[in-house]
Order: structure tokens, then sequence, then C-alpha cells
């Protein structure tokens, strides 16, 4: 997904929405994934 260490300087750079932008859209990754992997296994 995103390397930590790229994910570590920005998440201290970055202002607060960038933060929950970023946040939504790993969770929505990952969220995607595992539907997807539910899915598949029926």
């Amino acid at each position: 997904m995103i390397p930590q260490a790229v994910f570590l300087p920005l998440s201290h750079a970055a202002p607060h929405w960038l933060k929950i932008t970023i946040a939504v859209v790993a969770l929505g990754l990952v969220a995607a994934r595992l539907w997807l992997f539910l899915r598949r296994r029926k």
C-alpha cells in the first residue's frame, strides 16, 4: 500500500484534512480488497 518511509514524514508535515483523506482512501482500499476476497470465496 503506502510505504511507511513515505507515510511517516508526510503524516508530520501534512495538514489535518490530508491525513483524513489518506486514511479514508487507505480504508477504502482495504475494504474493497476484503469485499472482493469474500465475494470470490462464495
